[in-house]
């Protein structure tokens, strides 16, 4: 269990068995304790493991845990069912106000897992995470409805596309809980010290040109400057997003928001900081139910660009810019650092015990901050623990390595691990790093799409865990289904791959992340697919990023000449994004609108070696894509919600079009279209009941709001069969080679 305090305490664990569907506290069955390690005077952090005393926890069981806290310095211990705690509001759903858990079942078809993306403060629409809360007022008592893991697939922050007020707030926040500012290094002298300047000295509104001069970053570079305006540079601005996002306490009154609106000259400024500090509101009222959702849901999160910059890594010119400029490396460390510990480390525990890289992560970090931030040797020893690529001396660029035929970032072998594995008695998840592993190209320009994973990545993260989990069947275990986090769609629009293609061609190779795709390389791509149908016979891929839901199949033959029937592997991709980043271009996909221009099933076909001319070899593998339709919406049992005063942005942006066509827009037959959901949403995944494993099915449920009614959640469902498909016929135009 993870959390975050203002004072140095003890934290003691202690899980109990919750009997009668949840609400009777039974016997203890874990117990663990905890040190918190001091990030500054008033933020103190810690992860605290149970360990178990007699039997291993069960699935089918509810489980209730508690937190003592013993402040250093006190007596007496309160916990989470202390009255001063409770003021705060509870993490329960049941009387006894404690928080409550489930594990994965035996069986795959009562299985649920919900997942969703990049979800921004500002962004456009309501923020819909806290209606996992409403789903779990509903079920918590319920062993066999209740979801069993959440996982966060990106974006948990924006470090880059940061509102004004916000960064007004973790500007004045910042001092408060560290006790201390941090310097930041800009310019670098001959003599090898640095020029240090105050983050204050970079208000809400004027970080741009910081950002692209002293940085490096290029998110700004085409047309849009505000992109950056208010970019997060130091450890205390990172660390502030993080406990924003997930909890109510640090948030300040709306009225004081929108009174610092003062403190920024011009009319179009103050317009946008208005319009900024009421789309924030809407985040805000859900906050404290987000807050409860995480603490009574198994979490796991994953590492995206935006938890540093929207163009974090995206080529090797990228890096060789940002990572040889003081700043630009201080703020990629930051972000790193802030990420290491408000994500990583609940995610991989393992890795932050004694004798272990975090460890000594935390021992340094603790260091650096009780020095104010002066302490240089642990500032590089906590670069070497969070991976921050070595540099070269002479040319003060980031070291690479030749691996294969690309080039990687060179970084300290005991450099901690953002990928990991997480394993049930039904089914695995391998949740991939596809940012810090990256392969660029050491035979063409620095502004080449990398490989996302590079050859030894693809080997560690995804071939390493799934013949581990193929031992441990061996040995009796029944780990039926296969499920991989990817960060990055491996399919999406046709529309978007068209408009990266050609921002590509032009050498605009910073807008919409061009190059930051699994086809922009196909060598991975189809290196990708090669070694998921050479494990599995089915993967189920969970991924974000792209601000729209979507359920697509792609079905991956393996021919070989020797034998009649190729081998078959079923993919489904599920996406569930944004859960607060919805805007114009993903309603107007959402509609009817694309129903003009509907996604085409695409096959293509490839060899390892070309084929001589009219050659009958047949293909070395082949695939096709489907698009799965969407279900018209299906009304919830969820009770109305207002918990956002403001309008939805999703309605304000389209105020330019007045009377009917605005009714047009509401009107819920406008609104089904056929292919993706563009709204605010997450996806709760289950597996429909089936006697054999071929004739599976898959559900994807997507939850949002329709226009034509706010108040209520909807969902839109996807069912995609898992069977094996027919090999289709082989067309000879549509050829790759990898």
């Amino acid at each position: 269990m993870w959390v975050a305090l203002s004072k140095k305490s003890v934290v003691t664990l202690n899980i109990y068995l919750a009997g009668e569907q949840g609400r009777k506290i039974q016997k203890m069955v874990a117990r663990g304790q905890g040190q918190t390690i001091q990030m500054g005077r008033q933020l103190h952090l810690v992860a605290v493991t149970a360990a178990v005393l007699q039997t291993s926890l069960q699935p089918g069981q509810i489980y209730a845990y508690d937190l003592e806290f013993l402040a250093q310095g006190t007596q007496k211990s309160v916990s989470l069912r202390t009255e001063a705690l409770l003021e705060q509001g509870s993490l329960s759903y049941f009387s006894h106000h404690l928080p409550t858990f489930v594990l994965p079942p035996v069986s795959l078809d009562d299985l649920k897992i919900v997942h969703g993306s990049c979800r921004k403060p500002h962004g456009g629409g309501p923020d819909i995470l806290p209606l996992l809360d409403d789903l779990l007022i509903r079920d918590a008592h319920l062993v066999e409805r209740r979801p069993h893991q959440l996982f966060l697939t990106g974006d948990q922050i924006y470090g880059d596309d940061v509102a004004d007020p916000f960064l007004w707030i973790a500007i004045r926040l910042g001092p408060v809980l560290l006790g201390w500012e941090e310097m930041l290094p800009v310019d670098r002298f001959e003599n090898g010290t640095f020029d240090y300047y105050s983050p204050k000295l970079w208000p809400p509104g004027e970080r741009t040109e910081i950002a692209r001069q002293k940085c490096g970053l290029t998110a700004m570079l085409h047309n849009s400057p505000e992109t950056a305006k208010s970019h997060l540079f130091s450890f205390a601005e990172y660390c502030i997003a993080y406990l924003l996002a997930w909890s109510p306490v640090l948030w300040p009154e709306p009225e004081a928001i929108l009174d610092a609106n003062s403190l920024h000259g011009g009319r179009s400024a103050s317009k946008r900081w208005s319009q900024d500090a009421a789309d924030m509101q809407t985040f805000v009222h859900g906050v404290a139910q987000v807050r409860r959702a995480l603490a009574n849901v198994p979490t796991y999160m994953i590492c995206d660009d935006h938890d540093i910059s929207d163009d974090w890594y995206l080529n090797h010119n990228w890096c060789n810019r940002v990572l040889s400029q003081p700043l630009g490396r201080c703020v990629v460390q930051n972000g790193l650092l802030a990420y290491a510990l408000f994500q990583a480390w609940g995610n991989t525990p393992e890795q932050f015990v004694q004798n272990q890289p975090g460890a000594s992560l935390l021992k340094n970090v603790e260091q650096w901050s009780l020095s104010r931030g002066t302490d240089q040797k642990a500032w590089r020893q906590i670069g070497r623990y969070v991976g921050m690529p070595l540099t070269d001396e002479q040319t003060g660029q980031p070291r690479t390595q030749t691996e294969e035929e690309v080039l990687i970032l060179e970084r300290d072998p005991e450099a901690l691990s953002w990928f990991y594995t997480i394993r049930s008695d039904c089914h695995e998840v391998l949740v991939l790093d596809t940012r810090t592993w990256r392969g660029y190209p050491k035979d063409t320009e620095k502004i080449a799409p990398p490989m996302l994973l590079c050859p030894s990545a693809f080997r560690q993260q995804i071939e390493a865990p799934l013949r581990h989990t193929d031992a441990l069947n061996q040995r009796g275990a029944k780990i039926r289904e296969t499920l991989i986090v990817l960060p990055t769609n491996l399919v999406s629009l046709s529309i978007i791959d068209a408009v990266q293609q050609y921002d590509f061609q032009r050498g605009k190779v910073f807008d919409n992340d061009v190059g930051d795709a699994w086809n922009f390389h196909e060598g991975a791509f189809t290196q990708l697919l090669s070694y998921l149908s050479t494990y599995r016979d089915r993967v189920i891929l969970l991924s974000g990023d792209i601000h729209y839901g979507s359920t697509i199949r792609l079905d991956h033959w393996t021919h070989d000449n020797a034998q009649a029937a190729p081998h078959s592997s079923v993919i489904v991709q599920l996406t569930s994004s944004a859960m607060k980043n919805a805007e114009l271009a993903t309603y107007l996909v959402h509609t009817r609108l694309k129903s003009l221009f509907p996604e085409s099933a695409k096959a293509r076909v490839g060899w390892r070696i070309p084929p001589v001319e009219n050659s009958e070899a047949k293909p070395d593998w082949q695939y096709q894509v489907r698009w799965i339709p969407r279900q018209k919406a299906q009304a919830t049992d969820l009770p109305p919600t207002h918990r956002w005063s403001q309008r939805s942005r999703s309605l304000s942006l389209l105020q330019v079009v007045k009377g009917t066509v605005s009714w047009l827009w509401r009107n819920r037959w406008f609104q089904e279209g056929s292919e993706v959901v563009g709204h605010n949403n997450f996806g709760v995944v289950t597996w429909a009941k089936t006697e054999t494993r071929e004739s599976a099915t898959i559900v994807h449920d997507i939850y949002w709001y329709p226009p034509w009614d706010m108040t209520r959640p909807v969902k839109s469902q996807y069912r995609a069969s898992l069977a094996q498909a027919t090999v289709p016929p082989i067309s000879p135009v549509l050829y790759s080679k990898y």
